[in-house]
């Protein structure tokens, strides 16, 4: 082999090494972009699974309260659970 062929051999060789380098940094960032992505939407999703849960906590308070107000004896409660006593 010649030398000026080795040193072609040897540019490619480079070459090749820095287009590889360059497309697996790219995958890299563009991988950690998405998965930034996706752990930003199941953060938002969860946090309204909570505030659901949260209101559903309330309504099956309060259904629960009317329910016991609306079983007990009439004049002895009202709706909100007090002592009717008085209240016309």
């Amino acid at each position: 082999m010649t030398p000026r062929r080795t040193a072609t051999i040897h540019d490619r060789l480079r070459s090749t090494g820095l287009v590889i380098g360059a497309v697996l940094v790219l995958a890299g960032l563009l991988g950690w972009a998405g998965t930034r992505n996706i752990l930003r939407r199941m953060d938002e999703a969860l946090q309204r699974a909570q505030r659901d849960a949260h209101l559903a906590s309330h309504l099956a308070s309060a259904v629960t309260q009317e329910l016991q107000a609306a079983a007990s004896p009439p004049g002895r409660r009202c709706s909100t659970g007090r002592s009717a006593k008085g209240i016309r």
